[in-house]
C-alpha cells in the first residue's frame, strides 16, 4: 500500500507575528519511500534501533514483513558517554548582609572649624574585629561631604570601606555524547552521526546525570535522519515578512495590517482579493507581489508563488527569495 494520501496536505499554517510566519511541510524522502518492509534485521545494535524502525514505521502504516517489500539491515550501531569534572571559580558581588570588606582608619583633627585628616593610614579592621562593634557604635556621616567618621578613644577618624567580591565556586560536569550507526535499505548503505554536549553546574559538589536521557536522544536524532532518508517528513518553515519593507512606505499601512493579521487568522482567500486590488494601483511593487507570493504558497497554488519568486529573485535578489524558491521546488516533488 503507498502512502501517497499523506503527502495531500503538504502545508499547514501554525503561526504568525507581524515579522514572520511559521509554516510546517510534509516533504518527500531524501533517498527514496519506503513503502512495505519483507524483513528488518539487526546485528551489533548497541542503540536497540530496531524497535524504533518499526515503531515509526507502524506509525507511517507501511507494512512489514511483506513479500517483495524492502529489506532494512542495521549493520551495526554504538554510542559513547563521556563526563569531565570542573570546578569554576566566579566572582560575586558584596551582600551587605555578607561582605567581605575592611575598613581603613585615618586620623583627624578639627583645625579652624574644618575636619583635616591624615594621608597615613592609622590602622585598619574588618568585621571581626574587636574594634568592629565600636565603629558601628559610633559611627556617623558627614552630609556635606558624604563621609563616615567615628570616635575612637577620645580620637575623630575618617573610615574608607573597601570591599573586595566574594569568589563562588561552582561545581559542573561536561557531558560528551556521540553515537554512529550504519544501516542498509536494499542495496543503499547509509552512515548516520550524532552528538550532545552538555554542561550541568551547581553549588553542591554531588551531581547526578540521567545517562540514559543522553542515550535517547542520540537515538532520537539518528531515527529522524533516518526517516528523512526513506519516509515523509514534517518540516517546520519560519517565512521573514520584513524583506522589501522599504517599498512598504507609500502603501496603506492598515491595509497591510489587515493582510498580515489575515495571515494569522488563515483568512487567505480575503488576502487574495486585497492583494489583487492593490497590485493594481501600485503595480509590480516588490512587497506586494512577496505578499501575493506568499499567500499563494499557503493556498496551494505552488506554480503561481513560484513565478513570483522566480521574478522577484531576478530582480530583487535576496536570501529569503532563494530559501522559498528551494522550499517549493521541494514541495514541487512530493507531488
Amino acid at each position: 500500500m503507498k502512502l501517497k494520501y499523506l503527502i495531500l496536505i503538504t502545508l499547514v499554517f501554525i503561526g504568525c507575528s507581524n515579522k514572520t510566519i511559521t509554516t510546517t511541510q510534509l516533504n518527500k524522502p531524501n533517498i527514496f519511500q519506503i513503502t512495505k518492509v519483507s524483513k528488518i534485521t539487526a546485528k551489533e545494535d548497541k542503540l536497540n534501533l530496531k524497535p524504533k524502525i518499526i515503531q515509526i514505521l507502524q506509525q507511517n502504516l507501511i507494512p512489514i514483513n511483506s513479500p517483495n517489500g524492502e529489506k532494512i539491515e542495521i549493520l551495526y550501531s554504538n554510542y559513547e558517554i563521556k563526563i569531565s569534572k570542573i570546578t569554576k571559580n566566579h566572582k560575586i558581588q558584596y551582600s551587605k548582609k555578607n561582605p567581605r570588606c575592611i575598613y581603613l582608619a585615618r586620623e583627624c583633627a578639627f583645625i579652624e572649624g574644618k575636619i583635616l585628616c591624615k594621608t597615613k593610614i592609622s590602622f585598619k579592621f574588618n568585621k571581626y574585629s574587636p574594634i568592629y562593634k565600636t565603629y558601628l557604635n559610633n559611627k556617623y556621616k558627614d552630609l556635606s561631604s558624604n563621609l563616615y567618621f567615628f570616635k575612637f578613644q577620645n580620637k575623630l577618624y575618617l573610615i574608607k570601606e573597601k570591599c573586595k567580591p566574594i569568589y563562588s565556586k561552582e561545581y559542573c560536569l561536561k557531558i560528551k555524547a556521540n553515537a554512529n550507526a550504519k544501516i542498509k535499505v536494499n542495496e543503499i548503505q547509509k552512515e548516520y552521526f550524532s552528538n550532545v554536549n552538555d554542561e550541568i553546574c551547581q553549588k553542591s559538589p554531588s551531581i547526578k546525570i540521567n545517562k540514559i536521557k543522553y542515550k535517547d536522544s542520540l537515538i532520537n536524532d539518528i531515527i529522524n535522519q533516518f526517516k528523512k532518508d526513506f519516509l515523509p517528513y514534517i518540516q517546520t518553515y519560519t517565512i521573514n515578512l520584513e524583506i522589501y519593507k522599504k517599498f512598504q512606505d507609500k502603501l496603506p499601512e492598515e491595509t497591510i495590517e489587515k493582510v498580515i493579521k489575515n495571515f494569522k487568522n488563515k483568512n487567505l482567500s480575503q488576502n487574495q482579493k486585497i492583494l489583487s486590488n492593490l497590485l493594481k494601483k501600485y503595480q509590480n511593487n516588490p512587497y506586494l507581489l512577496y505578499l501575493m507570493a506568499i499567500n499563494l504558497e499557503l493556498e496551494g497554488k505552488i506554480n503561481k508563488a513560484k513565478q513570483i519568486y522566480l521574478y522577484l529573485y531576478k530582480r530583487y535578489p535576496n536570501e529569503e527569495i532563494l530559501k522559498a524558491l528551494k522550499r517549493i521546488s521541494k514541495r514541487l516533488k512530493a507531488f
